[in-house]
């Protein structure tokens, strides 16, 4: 009898025991809860773009020929669509609250989706190949620069309410970028024909344009339409107030600047290099840049979240990177196993979004480290739990059995 009691003394110490672990493994695996790990996405061919809504909930990434919409926390897309005749899919963007997408590729259309499905609520084919759209916050206005060859580009504006442009702007080369503010009403361009662009959305005219002397790569605009960036192949990046045409300042970064980007409020300018590793941060009041990072590899990717405090990178030696707008030293770093070839960042930069491979890889701000280092986390404490647990059994077992046969 004495033996049997001492058994369920054991069994009842073992089993507090293993509730005690469960539960530190619980605490422990709640770093990997749905909201806090890194969440990836995965779609039938390699992808080279993403957009993200201000909120993360919804984001859009592009194949060569595809594009793709996903709903977080559904590992699948909820629909894709291909392309007619196969073309290149040029450039996407996503409405901040996800419910509309345009969509402008090779074979000259211009596609409007909502994210209900696949079929475009409207298409207008423009006869030139589309290499840049952008969507108003409120998906209300689109705007997408075209082009057919080095003699002929034209801006084509629309209200999402119909497939007719409410008018077009022609232009002696292709529009390679467009931006506009967040209400639709500003709307800016730079292309081939070495000028950047600023429109109101009234009128077919420029509010002024000006030439920086070579092709114009990339741009940018606040959310109100006060200021313009452009970057461009003269290795300089410009900075205007909407009243003028003449630049606040411009800055030289020694190589053709392919990417800038500018926070909500114009405050921060971020910009990348077309063969460059390196990227740089400037506040609008001084040309001189805050600071800059040089990455192992080429930077393919760059974005900011809205109220300017968090900066994302993505690299072609695997990483996506992530700072703080005050230091040049990567909070984190994040390895995908591929090359980064696109990143976005939700408006409130809660979340990163960024595409390697045929994956979309969803990452939390506050990641520290891949899940897998959790996991190896859990294993290793578990492993150790389990041993500590067996000694401390045959150690009761031993001390009280001990003591029973002795008396």
């Amino acid at each position: 009898m004495r033996k049997l009691k001492l058994y369920k003394i054991i069994l009842v110490w073992a089993f507090i025991c293993e509730f005690l672990l469960f539960n530190i493994a619980l605490n422990i695996n709640g770093v990997l809860g749905e909201e806090d790990k890194i969440q990836i996405y995965t779609a039938d061919s390699d992808l080279y773009g993403v957009v993200m809504s201000s909120d993360g909930q919804y984001f859009v990434a592009r194949s060569g020929y595809e594009i793709f919409f996903f709903k977080k926390n559904n590992y699948v897309p909820l629909w894709d669509f291909t392309i007619e005749g196969g073309s290149a899919v040029n450039s996407i963007s996503i409405s901040s609250d996800g419910h509309y997408i345009a969509e402008g590729s090779d074979n000259g259309r211009i596609n409007l989706f909502d994210r209900y499905n696949h079929t475009p609520l409207w298409y207008y084919f423009t006869h030139y190949m589309v290499y840049s759209v952008a969507i108003s916050s409120d998906g209300q206005f689109i705007a997408a620069g075209t082009g057919l060859n080095p003699l002929i580009g034209a801006l084509f504006i629309f209200n999402r309410t119909s497939s007719t442009p409410l008018w077009n702007y022609t232009t002696g080369n292709f529009i390679s970028s467009v931006a506009i503010s967040s209400n639709g009403q500003y709307i800016t361009a730079g292309g081939w024909d070495k000028k950047i662009y600023l429109f109101n959305r009234t009128s077919s005219t420029p509010l002024w344009s000006y030439e920086t002397g070579s092709e114009v790569y990339s741009v940018a605009i606040s959310s109100d339409g006060r200021y313009i960036v452009g970057g461009c192949r003269d290795h300089k990046v410009y900075f205007f107030n909407s009243t003028s045409s003449t630049p606040l300042w411009t800055y030289s970064i020694g190589q053709v600047v392919w990417q800038v980007e500018t926070s909500s409020d114009g405050r921060f300018i971020v910009a990348r290099g077309m063969a460059l590793k390196r990227i740089y941060v400037f506040n609008r009041t001084n040309l001189n840049p805050l600071w800059s990072y040089e990455a192992r590899d080429y930077l393919h990717s760059i974005a900011i979240s809205s109220d300017g405090l968090y900066i994302v990178a993505g690299s072609k030696d695997h990483k996506v990177y992530f700072f703080d707008t005050i230091s040049n030293i990567p909070t984190w770093v994040c390895y995908t196993g591929s090359p980064v070839y696109s990143v976005e960042i939700s408006s409130n930069g809660q979340y990163i979004a960024a595409v390697a491979s045929n994956r979309v890889y969803v990452i939390p701000r506050t990641n520290i480290s891949p899940p897998k280092d959790a996991f190896m986390m859990i294993i290793i404490i578990g492993i150790i739990a389990f041993v500590a647990l067996a000694v401390f059994i045959y150690l009761l077992y031993y001390s009280i059995n001990k003591h029973v046969f002795r008396d």
